[in-house]
């Protein structure tokens, strides 16, 4: 009975960015089947299985439906019986790892329960096709989710959201991702950028009447620039779980990178301009509203830019900035001040002069052939040491088929 009325995925507890875009796919998939989606929610205890949940929140959200007590009951039989599977399977792939150095596969450490049903495609390997007649981007694009919080949390939230912010004031989300996220600058440094680079951004949009709410963790470097409404969320008082979702839920639109903050605004249906992004196959702009300006790629050897068209020639495993840049000797160059400038400030005005969400015209012609190339790889790819498994393969395909919105490579 429970399986013909709702929908259950497990989403990757530990990670932020992941979870969100699993839950949106997961809401997607039900809509489609016309079903209620189950989230089931981690138990505080697991974390002592070495992993910590990453906003606890965000597993409580109810999409599109006032829960009944069926419901209710329902979540909670779920909820029960998935974490009770998930601690036994969990201690036992922990216990292999620790008595006899042996890692068994991914879903005996986090339970991935759903996430292929979620993220399922027709067998096809047309691209147009696919973009055409997929039932799920339709389900979506016509409806997208429209997240609520447990009333007792939101009304506790809602009254430090009015203390941060005056009553009526529009504001922006900024989040600039730096070393400080696993305290380690030499993580994927590539992938950061310097809060500082964007004060003359953040001054156009003071000017314009805005506040700026900085997003991120209390170990983030904090900007030189100092302003009242300028706000270094990350660094005060009111920093709190289910706060960090409610600003980005309301805010006029959210600036920020290829990083987890971005996919919480895409679940909350909030324009977003991704900068300093460092791939073009994930974290894709879904609304026509959306823009993604990526940094600029250099060859290291010769201090030459890697063009466009250079880009798109690439073997695939070469396309993916995780694996074989180094090998290539690439390096990316993140935007000037007067790029980021340009880039935000140009999004501002195409939001405030339409007044509302009207698509772009034509996607850039770059975007297009790099999306049919990338599908084109990744149909043929054999070694799948990007995709190691079939929802995770889908997820990129959906969000290449799904996007609507302007990438940008600078000139």
């Amino acid at each position: 009975m429970i399986f013909h009325k709702y929908f259950i995925i497990t989403p990757l507890y530990y990670s932020f960015g992941d979870s969100a875009r699993q839950i949106f796919w997961g809401y997607a998939r039900a809509r489609q089947l016309k079903k209620k989606l189950i989230v089931v929610e981690p138990a505080k205890i697991t974390q002592l299985l070495n992993y910590k949940i990453c906003n606890i929140p965000l597993f409580q959200l109810n999409f599109n439906y006032i829960p009944t007590l069926e419901d209710k009951i329902c979540k909670f039989i779920v909820n029960f019986l998935f974490n009770s599977y998930f601690i036994l399977v969990r201690s036992i792939a922990l216990l292999c790892v620790h008595f006899f150095r042996f890692r068994l596969p991914e879903h005996f450490f986090f339970p991935e329960f759903g996430l292929t049903d979620a993220y399922y495609l027709l067998p096809s390997i047309d691209f147009e096709q696919l973009k055409c007649n997929n039932k799920l981007l339709l389900s979506f694009i016509h409806s997208p989710p429209s997240p609520s919080f447990i009333p007792s949390l939101d009304i506790k939230a809602r009254a430090q959201f009015n203390q941060l912010i005056p009553a009526g004031q529009k504001y922006v989300c900024l989040h600039v991702r730096d070393s400080s996220y696993f305290s380690d600058p030499s993580k994927r440094p590539y992938r950061n950028a310097d809060i500082d680079t964007y004060i003359d951004a953040i001054k156009f949009l003071i000017d314009k009447g805005l506040f700026v709410i900085r997003l991120g963790n209390p170990g983030m470097k904090e900007c030189t620039f100092k302003h009242p409404k300028y706000i270094e969320y990350s660094h005060s008082s009111y920093k709190t779980e289910i706060l960090d979702l409610i600003l980005i839920q309301n805010c006029f639109f959210y600036v920020g990178m290829q990083s987890g903050p971005s996919e919480i605004a895409n679940l909350f249906n909030v324009p977003i301009i991704l900068t300093n992004a460092i791939e073009c196959m994930d974290g894709l702009p879904l609304k026509p509203t959306d823009c993604i300006t990526l940094k600029k790629r250099v060859n290291l050897n010769s201090k030459k830019y890697i063009r466009a068209d250079e880009l798109l020639s690439l073997d695939f495993s070469e396309f993916d900035p995780w694996s074989k840049c180094q090998d290539l000797n690439h390096g990316f160059v993140s935007h000037s001040s007067d790029q980021l400038y340009i880039f935000i400030s140009n999004f501002y005005r195409s939001l405030v002069e339409c007044n509302k969400s009207t698509p772009n015209s034509v996607l850039n012609t770059f975007f297009l052939e790099w999306s049919v190339k990338y599908f084109d790889k990744l149909t043929r790819y054999e070694g799948n040491f990007i995709c190691p498994s079939e929802h995770s393969r889908n997820a990129r395909f959906l969000q290449l088929l799904a996007a609507k919105g302007l990438v940008i490579y600078p000139d």
